[in-house]
């Protein structure tokens, strides 16, 4: 016999008290629970080589954590009390009963999403812009240009050696690399979810550009993880030839670029 299920009139009973500096989740954990800010203030963090970076502060009223519950995936940022703090904690089962009874709740959270959605693409926007000033600066700057290599024959192939798995370059001057996004319905270009079994990379982590018969990446703005370029990390927005041999690793998925 399940337990009778709780009054959605009764708050306290979805009540969650927390002190200053207590987690409510981490990056990464599995929980999927959506939360409402009663009292206090909440502080959404993502880590950046290896510190805690504020993406928002939030405020009573406010809410968070539906990513996780809309699409049952991990926490894409750590939720922290600055001050103590109270907030509704609400469960999949409940969002369900809530949104059946005040379908405008659906509206609300779509509304939200989609504000965090530009937001995020707007500082990537000005990430990248500032990446390219800074990019077109050290180039004027540069004494001497390197001699151009010869344009390799072939097609270019990204392959995961452990799996086998083959990424082949499309003609096209830009390829997305990450995964799916499924509350905007991006689908990457070369789709690495099935080899990111440990959750590493962003959704549009960098991107694969053919100009000239030749291979560039160029990691976007706000990737976590980090893109390498045989083990040397790249600078967010700056492009870096890849030639045939070279091991591009997006977070902890190494590809290995052949010409076919």
């Amino acid at each position: 016999m399940q337990p009778p299920e709780r009054s959605l009139d009764d708050v306290s009973a979805f009540i969650v008290s927390v002190a200053a500096g207590e987690y409510l989740f981490k990056e990464h954990d599995l929980t999927t629970e959506l939360f409402v800010v009663k009292e206090g203030q909440i502080e959404l963090l993502k880590a950046r080589w290896g510190d805690d970076r504020r993406m928002e502060l939030l405020e009573p009223g406010d809410f968070f954590g539906e990513s996780s519950l809309l699409e049952g995936t991990a926490r894409e940022v750590s939720a922290r009390a600055v001050t103590a703090a109270q907030v509704l904690k609400i469960d999949g089962a409940t969002f369900g009963r809530l949104v059946a009874e005040s379908p405008d709740i659906a509206v609300q959270m779509l509304r939200n999403r989609s504000r965090r959605v530009r937001e995020q693409l707007e500082a990537e926007q000005r990430s990248l812009t500032a990446a390219r000033a800074v990019a077109a600066a050290a180039k004027a700057h540069a004494p001497v240009a390197a001699a151009p290599q010869p344009v390799p024959a072939g097609r270019p192939v990204l392959v995961h050696s452990a799996t086998g798995t083959r990424f082949v370059l499309a003609e096209k001057s830009e390829h997305l690399v990450g995964r799916p996004e499924r509350a905007s319905g991006i689908v990457p270009d070369i789709d690495l979810s099935t080899l990111d079994t440990d959750r590493t990379l962003s959704r549009r982590h960098a991107r694969i550009v053919q100009r000239d018969g030749r291979v560039f990446v160029r990691e976007e703005a706000a990737t976590t993880n980090g893109t390498f370029l045989n083990a040397s990390r790249l600078e967010t927005g700056v492009e870096a030839p890849v030639v045939d041999g070279d091991r591009v690793r997006f977070g902890r998925v190494e590809l290995v670029l052949r010409w076919e």
